[in-house]
């Protein structure tokens, strides 16, 4: 009886090695290297354009922090422009009120007017 089971098992075997898959041809090899290298391909690409897509965010922002400080120091200038016209122009007016002043508290002299046009003795 044992040779008996013996030989079952080894039919079993022999059946479920012929209906198992069998090795993939060297086409059918090459087709799944070559869509798993196309996939590769497209995953760096995607990944490379990003990239690209990146540097040149980097290049503007830069280019526009250049002229946002250019903007800055212009408007800088500016304030210190103005805040030097205000202080010489504020000068300017105390020095002509304490003028005004002086001028108001010195009276006129009248001066006596000749008598040139008055008519000649006889």
């Amino acid at each position: 009886m044992k040779k008996e089971l013996i030989a079952i098992a080894i039919a079993l075997s022999a059946l479920t090695a012929c209906s198992a898959n069998p090795p993939k041809t060297f086409g059918e090899q090459l087709a799944e290297r070559s869509s798993s290298a196309d996939a590769l391909a497209k995953k760096w690409q995607d990944a490379d354009d990003k990239r690209k897509k990146g540097l040149k965010l980097i290049e503007k922002g830069k280019k526009d922090l250049t002229k946002a400080q250019e903007k800055m120091d212009k408007a800088n200038r500016d304030i210190q422009n103005g805040q030097t016209m205000v202080s010489e122009a504020e000068t300017t007016m105390q020095e002509t009120e304490t003028e005004v002043r002086a001028l108001s508290s010195t009276p006129l002299q009248i001066p006596s007017t000749p008598n040139t046009m008055q008519p000649a003795a006889e």
